[in-house]
């Protein structure tokens, strides 16, 4: 052991500093040494490259929820209906701010041509001539590449996708272009796929509701306005010429025998025949005018500023003349007239209200005038609305008046008449029974009507036949409502006695649609009624598709042919339905009248058919009992014949 207090001197601290010196020279200390410092520049470098990375997954993290942004910001302004220019023109934006260098560039097919929506660098004389490019029929994806070539100098290479309607159509592309050639790159690619299904969802959302903004404002059917915008173009009208002091006309239409040939060759050749129908009625228009489908055979039409009553006249002899052509579907020669009501304003209203309804009333005027007629509206109608409360005071004042409508031989000698009721309004005017007839049934008084109507036509027979006119017999419209009441029959039998009348001289009308609809009561009722001993027929015949098996349970006296058909006939000198009709009623055993004969070529047709009786304009509309009084004097009632031998035989 060495003593600590030993000076080992300066030899010895030499020594240990050279050993020292010598053990970092080795091999050992050496690696050692570079292990470390490669350690060192490995943890440099890949904390460096984590900084990096980070950084740049921070930059596209940003990018990324920048376009996630943007998109979600055009899906927005879809939502909100933005106009479809602006969300286009945000799309091309975006696309220009995610590709630097890259042109974007959106190009859609429109109705007059195409629609570009691009980057600012597309101006100019190339932009112009895109947009005066007329896309061909068999138009391609290298025509839309061409197409786009000419914005500018760019690559082939150039991505550009098609935009896709919801229905698969090519509606246009969208592209990136760049102006030297680029290599693919998938992370751009789905970018402008992401850009494109954006577009065509906001084309797609565009397009439906302009679809259903038309459909709210167009029949489906024809395609025309329908009473929605109709009615808002008038009420536009209106302000107008109320500052300008114009006039304007409405007029409402109704189609003859629409339901005789919608019931007899179906629905599919109804609508067919209402579209020709429209096509006709729209060629007809003097220029400004507006045509309008309001439902079922119904239309109006707005005639425009300046319109009186001489340029409103004409511009209904052009629509009657329209459709005076028969119209010829899947081999069916088909024709209907059209009743026309006109109001003028401000003649017959200020408001869009009124001058409808004014309008409406004077199409119903014109119709049961008679069918093909145009009827202007008249302040003496009275204009006042006819409610349930209407019809209740009438009875109660003894508002009602009848008009009676003469029958007569296909010769012209008469035979009869039939009793219409009409309700007096101010001016001394009356309304039609088409004017009333919804408020009668909507009230629940049809059958106290009914009864008025069959009180005041007996106790009118019974004042002419003790005038000491020829028996002649007397019928009255019964409605449904009156058939189904279960005392209508003794009604009947107590007025009948009251006044004195021989049974047979009263003939009861009921209408085939209705029999048709409830034929297991009618039957009895009507059984009912013909055992008082009063004659039943059954009106608007033709139409309702009752079978012979059906017309043979019911004790009926006569067959009324539909006003319908008789106005349907034209050209030629036969009508195949007409002889049909006449021919079931030979084979029941029963009358045949043909109702609302206007023409003497209707009469020579109903004439030839066989029909035993007409009835119509022909030879007299509905007149008052004083003149109805002079059909019915002997000269004029026997023409000659043995009065005995005219009762036995014309109503056998």
């Amino acid at each position: 052991m060495m003593d600590r207090n030993v000076d080992m001197g300066r030899g010895s601290g030499v020594y240990a500093l050279a050993v020292m010196t010598a053990g970092y020279q080795t091999p050992q200390f050496i690696v050692l040494a570079a292990a470390a410092t490669l350690v060192i520049v490995i943890l440099l470098v890949l904390a460096w490259t984590s900084y990096a990375h980070r950084g740049n997954l921070i930059k596209s993290l940003n990018e990324k929820s920048r376009l996630e942004r943007d998109l979600q910001a055009i899906l927005e302004r879809i939502v909100r209906r933005e106009p479809l220019g602006a969300i286009l023109r945000r799309i091309v934006e975006s696309l220009a701010e995610a590709c630097p260098g890259a042109v974007p560039l959106l190009v859609l097919r429109g109705d007059g041509g195409l629609e570009i929506f691009s980057h600012p660098a597309l101006t100019g004389d190339r932009y112009a001539a895109m947009a005066r490019s007329k896309i061909p029929d068999n138009a391609g994806m290298k025509w839309w590449r061409d197409l786009c070539r000419q914005a500018g100098q760019f690559a082939d290479s150039s991505p550009i996708l098609e935009i896709h309607s919801g229905d698969r159509e090519m509606v246009g592309v969208l592209g990136l272009l760049f102006p030297a050639p680029v290599p693919v790159h998938p992370a751009r690619n789905l970018l402008l796929d992401s850009f494109c299904g954006v577009a065509a969802a906001a084309i797609e959302n565009a397009r439906l509701y302009e679809r259903l903004a038309h459909q709210a404002r167009h029949d489906v059917l024809t395609g025309l306005p329908n009473r929605l915008r109709f009615d808002n173009r008038l009420r536009d009208c209106l302000g107008a010429a109320e500052e300008t002091g114009q006039r304007l006309a409405v007029f409402y239409l109704d189609l003859d025998r629409f339901k005789y040939i919608n019931d007899s060759y179906g629905h599919r050749i109804g609508d067919l025949f209402l579209r020709e129908v429209s096509r006709r009625l729209s060629g007809a228009l003097h220029e400004g005018a507006m045509l309008a489908r309001i439902g079922g055979d119904e239309f109006t039409v707005l005639l425009e500023y300046g319109a009186d009553k001489a340029s409103a006249a004409a511009q209904g002899s052009r629509m009657h003349e329209a459709l005076s052509t028969p119209i010829l579907l899947e081999g069916h020669e088909l024709t209907a007239g059209v009743s026309i009501g006109i109001s003028l304003f401000p003649d017959h209203g200020t408001t869009s209200s009124t001058l409808q309804k004014n309008a409406d009333a004077a199409m119903y005027r014109a119709k049961a005038a008679g069918t093909g007629r145009t009827e202007f509206f008249s302040t003496s109608w009275g204009t006042a609305l006819v409610t349930g409360q209407t019809i209740r005071k009438a009875l109660d004042d003894n508002e009602f008046e009848l008009f009676y409508q003469p029958h007569f031989t296909p010769d012209g000698l008469p035979r009869g008449m039939e009793a219409l009721p009409r309700l007096r309004c101010g001016g001394g005017g009356y309304l039609e029974p088409g004017e009333f007839a919804a408020a009668v049934q909507q009230s629940g008084l049809a059958l106290p009507v009914a009864v008025w109507t069959l009180r005041g036509a007996c106790s009118q027979l019974r004042q002419w036949l003790d005038e000491g006119v020829p028996q002649t017999r007397i019928s009255i419209k019964v409605t449904a409502a009156g058939m189904a009441s279960a005392g209508f029959a003794q009604t009947v039998a107590s007025v009948l006695a009251e006044m004195k009348l021989p049974p047979d001289l009263l003939e009861l009308e009921i209408t085939e649609s209705a029999v048709v609809q409830n034929l297991a009561e009618f039957a009895t009722q009507m059984r009912n009624l013909r055992a008082t001993g009063v004659r039943l027929t059954i009106d608007d015949f033709g139409t309702g598709f009752s079978s012979f098996a059906e017309l043979q349970t019911l004790p009926i006296c006569a067959l009324k042919i539909d006003p319908a058909l008789i106005t349907g006939i034209s050209g030629g000198g036969r009508s195949l339905t007409i002889e049909s009709i006449v021919a079931m009623g030979k084979n029941l055993g029963v009358s045949v009248v043909a109702e609302g004969v206007e023409t003497e070529h209707q009469l020579a047709v109903v004439r030839e058919s066989g029909c035993d009786f007409v009835q119509g304009p022909l030879f007299s509309k509905p007149v008052n009992a004083r003149e109805a009084r002079r059909f019915l004097s002997p000269e004029n009632y026997f023409a000659g014949t043995n009065p005995k031998e005219a009762d036995e035989t014309i109503y056998s």
